[in-house]
């Protein structure tokens, strides 16, 4: 037998239900785990990275996905001699960390709506509802805040998409707005377009924005006109 946890699983092969017969989900983990060394690696990898964690919390547990089949095939002559083939797979996804929580302090969250990383792997993060942009590390650590609710440069109202481009510059779509402004990496704010309407350059309760970082074309979800506009980037000021 092999302890995996606290958990007793079968090292020989368990016995294969009859042909048609539904697998149970522990039938069908003994099966793998018997069959696969690499399954029972990965399993004892991510009970191992479980308890490193060193939290209780079922939600850190690992989610597994079990797939197993199994056939048998019997000789015409005597009906009774036949082989059996087992093809069975364990996909394991691992939840490693979380970071925010609802609140107004740095690093704290309300409503966030969007998040993209920049060429330092720091991440950049829409808070919708409290009205900011705020900047992690790619281990979660909170860096650094800009913007606060107004109409102004650099501030908003419930920012809801942001790209960055290739030169990190960061874009940032507004609801309350309906424009997109232009930060560099630091939040300093370089420009801004768009106004409220239907006409080119106009938006209505604009959400995603995406850029192409080969040509540097800005491609805005234009949701109340029901429309994607592309534009082509002007050279911002202090660039």
């Amino acid at each position: 037998m092999l302890a995996l946890g606290g958990t007793l699983f079968a090292q020989t092969a368990p016995a294969i239900p009859p042909s048609g017969s539904p697998l149970t989900l522990p039938q069908a983990i003994d099966i793998a785990l018997a069959n696969n060394p690499n399954t029972r690696t990965a399993w004892l990898q991510a009970r191992a990275a479980e308890f490193a964690v060193g939290s209780a919390r079922s939600a850190y547990y690992p989610e597994v996905d079990v797939l197993a089949s199994a056939t048998r095939s019997r000789s015409a002559a005597d009906g009774a001699s036949g082989t059996t083939a087992i093809a069975p797979s364990l996909a394991i996804n691992y939840l490693l960390f979380d970071f925010g929580g609802l609140g107004t302090e740095p690093g704290k969250m309300n409503n966030p709506e969007s998040a993209k990383f920049n060429s330092e792997g720091k991440i950049y993060l829409a808070d919708l509802k409290n009205d900011r942009v705020q900047i992690f590390d790619k281990d979660g650590k909170f860096l650094k805040l800009w913007g606060k609710t107004g109409s102004a440069n650099g501030e908003f109202k419930a920012p809801a998409g942001i790209a960055i481009d290739a030169q990190d510059r960061v874009y940032v779509t507004e609801i309350g707005n309906d424009r997109v402004q232009v930060f560099d990496k630091d939040g300093q704010f370089l420009t801004s377009f768009g106004s409220k309407g239907a006409g080119n350059g106009e938006f209505g309760n604009l959400h995603g924005v995406g850029i192409d970082k080969a040509t540097g074309w800005i491609y805005v979800a234009d949701t109340a006109n029901n429309r994607i506009q592309v534009f082509k980037p002007a050279k911002a000021p202090n660039t």
